[in-house]
């Protein structure tokens, strides 16, 4: 677009292009919002519930199906975005993403499978290492990458962020039953309390009745029910 033309000077010889500024804000604006709904919101909570103990999460009546369907297409429209975002960036051609692919690969390896905080902190390094690379080390950037990734693994197998920790999601099964739980017991106090507003209805409507019925009515009843009894 026009409006992110041109750059900002760095210095007497060297220039920043504000597209790309623009392209880094809006990655750690997703960010913060992806890390946000995934940690902070019900539809995240169901989400950690549902990928730790789908089977709990169907037997708390929630549609695991439907919550997948969510989750893919919140997925086909992050990816939508990042490849707008990066379209100005580079070529667009049919299979432009095949060398990302690797590299997200990567991200997930090193921060730890499952892990959305590993996967930040792993993309922050490894763009550090390969930007620096590419600056210091020319004939050897294009293996830093995985040179880190295998230094990591050989410490840390599982990645930084363990992702064999099932605390998070055990919480969020807890959190998703407790919630249910509320819920109905919820109805149920709804349930008990509209019984009994229409128990008071009927009752004083029989209160009125009463008052509005003559005495004598009630007299010749009370003297038909006792003539019924000594006959």
């Amino acid at each position: 677009p026009t409006w992110l033309a041109g750059g900002f000077k760095l210095g007497e010889l060297m220039s920043y292009p504000w597209y790309r500024v623009f392209a880094s804000v809006s990655c750690i604006v997703l960010a913060i919002g992806l890390y946000w709904v995934v940690n902070r919101t019900r539809l995240g909570m169901m989400i950690r519930a549902g990928a730790s103990n789908r089977d709990m999460v169907r037997g708390l009546g929630i549609d695991i199906q439907h919550l997948y369907r969510i989750v893919f297409a919140g997925g086909v429209a992050l990816a939508a975005l990042a490849g707008m975002i990066a379209a100005p960036l580079s070529s667009v051609y049919p299979g432009m993403g095949g060398s990302v692919l690797i590299i997200c690969f990567v991200v997930v390896v090193i921060g730890g499978i499952g892990s959305i905080r590993g996967a930040l902190v792993a993309s922050l390094l490894i763009g550090a290492v390969d930007t620096f690379g590419k600056a210091l080390l020319p004939e050897a950037a294009g293996v830093l990458v995985y040179v880190l990734m295998a230094a990591i693994l050989l410490y840390k197998p599982d990645g930084l962020f363990k992702a064999g920790r099932r605390e998070p999601e055990q919480r969020a099964c807890v959190a998703v039953a407790g919630e249910r739980h509320r819920r109905v017991g919820a109805d149920a106090e709804e349930g008990r309390v509209a019984e009994a507003h229409e128990a008071r209805a009927a009752h004083q409507q029989f209160e009125a009745e009463g008052e509005d019925r003559p005495d004598h009515d009630l007299g010749d009843q009370v003297e038909a029910v006792g003539a019924t009894v000594n006959g």
